[in-house]
Parts: structure tokens; C-alpha cells; sequence
């Protein structure tokens, strides 16, 4: 499954904002001097009952990564205007806990993104389009 960085806040964390910078350390070597955090999306409630708190940043370009085995097999990096563009997500169903659910999911090369992350790349997304021209 395809998963962006994060996980549970810990003691030492203050915040949402300092737990994913935390997480993005830990999981896949970015450091917190390598991104600006730029705001937080409204939580999010998932049918495992975990809740939510994307945080938002901007890194810059061509930055390189390092993949925390224990945590993360592989990283790929999907075009910003692709995940950006409300019309490229379409909706699927999917059995959970013997419950059908309808998710979106986006497609990019040979990658099927769906599930929480997708659900937080549409939020991103349609949060988004409300400041476009």
C-alpha cells in the first residue's frame, strides 16, 4: 500500500506539525530545515477509526530521499499538478469489514494510490481548487 509519512503522536511531540516532521525524519530522511510547513488540512476520519491531521509543506526540488527499510520499501514521487487535478481521482469500491465503501483513487504510472492517502491528496486537492482563477 502506498502511504505518505506519518504515524502516532508521541510524548514528545507538541502537535500535529511536530509529529509529521518527526515522522518525515524517521521514515524517509527529510529534515526539518529541508521544509516549510505551510499549513494543516481538517482532520480526517477513517472507517478504521483512526483519525487524521495531514500537515502541509514545500520542499524544494530534487530533493533526495532515504527509504527506512523497516518502514518504507520504496519511494516514488508523483507530479504535484496530477495530484492536484480534482479530475484525475475517480471512485472505486472496496470491501471493508464485509461493508462495501466507495474510495477515490488516483492512478500514476504503474502506482494505484488509494485508501487513506488518497483520501488526503483529494482533500489537499479540493481545498486547493477553492483558490484557483
Amino acid at each position: 500500500q502506498i502511504s505518505l509519512p506519518g504515524g502516532t503522536q508521541e510524548e514528545q511531540d507538541h502537535d500535529a506539525k511536530e509529529t509529521a516532521l518527526r515522522e518525515s525524519e524517521e521514515e524517509i530522511g527529510l529534515l526539518r530545515n529541508q521544509v516549510e510547513i505551510i499549513g494543516r488540512l481538517g482532520t480526517l476520519a477513517l472507517p478504521s477509526g483512526f483519525l487524521i491531521t495531514p500537515i502541509v509543506g514545500i520542499i524544494e526540488n530534487g530533493l533526495e530521499f532515504v527509504a527506512q527499510p523497516e518502514e518504507v520499501a520504496e519511494i516514488f514521487h508523483a507530479p504535484l499538478d496530477l495530484i492536484l487535478d480534482i479530475t484525475a481521482y475517480q471512485k472505486s469500491s472496496v470491501e471493508f469489514k464485509g461493508s462495501p465503501r466507495t474510495i477515490v483513487e488516483v492512478h500514476y504510472e504503474d502506482y494505484r494510490i488509494w485508501g487513506a492517502t488518497a483520501a488526503i491528496l483529494y482533500h489537499l486537492a479540493t481545498e486547493i481548487s477553492k483558490f484557483r482563477i
